[in-house]
């Protein structure tokens, strides 16, 4: 099953004009899955990047920022990364290229990730009382005329909204511990049980696969588009292709561990009219 976590709304903060390779932009994120920072580039970070290129590049030809994928807040789909889960990402995402919209094309690459951090906040707790924590990524763009309408979009604030595709194995309910990638309970998310809210704990991250800038997060945090696994193939299956195929005719099978996937999903859909029809 593939999650993509969406950014939430946006916070506030105050920023100063950063210049490449120069001052320092700090947006104080409240919530936000955003660039958070453009900073000047260290020499460690400089030997980091040039890893992964295949020249030596000088820290003027290289524009720098930072950037929070995902935390363990609960998100609109009442589902959060475990921090484990988070822990595990700051190797997984390291590497990891840049794109927008998830659109997966080769001349879709913005940036690539060559540092990745998990940051505690102390002071900050989440929902459930837990110590407020968070994905913090590390990216870099080279400079050149390709690429500065994409550092001029990133220093004006137009695109700073992120999410992130990730693989996740395990799934469970916070009331009964059950794992919903193997078993289904009765408990759903979103309704209060014993005066404590169903949410599903989003656990055992196998895969980063990319993040994307995006232009309209539909989540407060890092909320996700689920995926199935397609019977007869076993590969992964976007649930929105599947609907498509049989408007086209085309004859699709699922097996029972996935169609609590498509029930939820048209749970989902169902809700979402009715909030239509109110308005």
């Amino acid at each position: 099953m593939e999650f993509r976590g969406k950014a939430p709304d946006r916070g506030s903060g105050t920023k100063s004009p950063p210049t490449t390779g120069g001052d320092c932009l700090e947006k104080i994120n409240n919530q936000n899955h955003t660039v958070e920072s453009v900073s000047k580039i260290t020499d460690d970070e400089l030997t980091l990047i040039n890893q992964y290129t295949r020249r030596n590049f000088t820290k003027n030809e290289l524009y720098v920022f930072s950037v929070v994928l995902c935390d363990n807040e609960v998100d609109r789909d009442n589902e959060y990364f475990s921090v484990s889960a988070l822990e595990k990402m700051t190797h997984l995402f390291v590497g990891k290229t840049g794109i927008t919209d998830h659109n997966p094309s080769a001349e879709n690459q913005t940036a690539r990730i060559f540092q990745c951090t998990l940051e505690k906040d102390t002071l900050k707790k989440t929902t459930y009382g837990d110590t407020y924590c968070r994905l913090v990524a590390k990216a870099y763009i080279p400079v050149n005329e390709h690429t500065k309408p994409v550092i001029e979009m990133i220093e004006s604030g137009i695109r700073k909204e992120v999410s992130v595709g990730c693989a996740v194995d395990e799934i469970y309910c916070n009331i009964c511990h059950t794992n919903s990638r193997n078993a289904h309970c009765e408990h759903k998310k979103g309704h209060v049980y014993g005066g404590k809210l169903c949410c599903h704990v989003l656990e055992n991250v196998s895969d980063a696969y990319e993040w994307s800038f995006v232009a309209v997060p539909s989540q407060r945090m890092a909320g996700v588009m689920k995926h199935y696994l397609h019977q007869n193939k076993n590969v992964e299956v976007n649930v929105e292709s599947f609907i498509q195929d049989l408007k086209k005719g085309k004859c699709q099978s699922v097996d029972n561990k996935n169609i609590k996937v498509l029930l939820d999903y048209i749970s989902e859909l169902e809700k979402y009219s009715q909030f239509g029809k109110v308005y």
